[in-house]
């Protein structure tokens, strides 16, 4: 999905959102006229599963606003984004098919034209179907694959252990945090069982905000650090402040907003691909209101852009850090290292300084 289709989608998602529930009910009932089998794949209370539909595409709302969309493949259903392969494991456990998606991105799409003709525009109309088309393939891909080997894949706890964490009175950062004491034996301890205490704590932080991620640091002096991260998502920012204003005094953690910088910039690898920074190299790019940046990377191409793109992100934020990455860059591309344009090119390991640099110009002349 291009980056025309990608603001057509999030401008549409904008303004439409707050109708979004009389959507789902209007396509729920013409689905089922349309495809009479399908009340088969839906059981249980209607209202509850569009209740559920509707929190799907929420959560592809959230996806949107994220400047690392959809790095995955339409032909394949590649995902490297949780939430879709957690959706596709849903729909695919229960036997819907590649046929039952297509008629729902019908139908939905149908409906969104009645509703909003001029605000769901063809482009946005090409964003959502590619959305459709991914979670379908990604469904396919899951089929005869066991719950027990979904839950590995996805590092999902036992359900007992997510209800473990279930906010009641006070705040979600409150509870987070209450959560977080009660298990920080097997938390800061992490290595002796990775798969159980990622899993909590990811269950945990997505009751906090969908989407959130952490990193730990080594244990130094007795101490490691706890990020928090929005994953690329910028509307989950300030999820991630609140979350962080709320940590209370924890002797042994040292709590962190957003992933850092890291001085030296190290290698990052992905889909079986590694990039050392001494072999990538960037370029400035400046409209006077805003900065963007281009990535030259040795090996890119355009057949795995999924794998590569997503090497390009983790390298920007091991550089810039992830809150100025995401705050103070407006268009990011990548390319092949031989690919010619104009304009001078750095090394990878200088973007820190000549980036600063740039930037304090920037908001100076303004």
């Amino acid at each position: 999905m291009g980056p025309e289709q990608l603001a057509e989608l999030r401008n549409f998602f904008a303004s439409f959102e707050p109708r979004l529930p009389d959507a789902v009910a209007l396509m729920y009932g013409r689905l089922l006229e349309a495809v009479p089998e399908a009340r088969q794949l839906f059981k249980g209370d209607f209202q509850e599963q569009q209740r559920r539909y509707l929190h799907m595409l929420q959560e592809l709302v959230k996806l949107t606003r994220s400047r690392q969309l959809w790095p995955v493949q339409a032909s394949t259903g590649t995902s490297t984004i949780p939430a879709v392969d957690k959706m596709a494991s849903v729909h695919g456990a229960i036997g819907v098919r590649r046929e039952h998606f297509d008629k729902m991105k019908e139908v939905l799409a149908q409906c969104f034209r009645e509703e909003s003709p001029h605000e769901f525009t063809p482009a946005a109309e090409e964003g959502l179907s590619f959305i459709f088309d991914v979670v379908a393939m990604a469904a396919t891909n899951t089929a005869g694959v066991t719950a027990e080997k979904l839950a590995r894949k996805n590092k999902l706890p036992h359900s007992d252990e997510i209800e473990a964490f279930s906010p009641g009175s006070g705040s979600r950062e409150q509870h987070f945090w209450e959560w977080f004491a009660g298990e920080e034996e097997l938390l800061f301890n992490f290595e002796r069982d990775r798969d159980r205490a990622s899993g909590l704590l990811e269950a945990a932080l997505g009751r906090v905000w969908s989407g959130l991620t952490f990193e730990f640091g080594p244990v130094s002096n007795g101490v490691r650090d706890f990020v928090i991260s929005a994953g690329g998502n910028e509307a989950a920012f300030p999820a991630v402040e609140a979350l962080a204003a709320a940590a209370p005094a924890l002797p042994r953690w040292n709590v962190v907003k957003f992933r850092p910088r890291h001085d030296p910039i190290v290698q990052r690898s992905f889909g079986g691909k590694t990039v050392d920074p001494g072999d990538v190299q960037f370029s400035v790019l400046s409209d006077g209101q805003e900065l963007g940046l281009y990535l030259y990377i040795d090996g890119y191409s355009e057949e795995e852009r999924a794998v590569w793109d997503q090497i390009g992100y983790l390298l920007l934020d091991e550089a810039l850090g992830e809150f100025d990455a995401g705050t103070k860059v407006g268009l990011i591309e990548f390319f092949p290292s031989d690919v010619q344009h104009e304009g001078k090119r750095f090394p990878l390991l200088r973007l820190p300084q000549i980036f600063d640099e740039e930037y304090a110009s920037l908001r100076q002349a303004h």
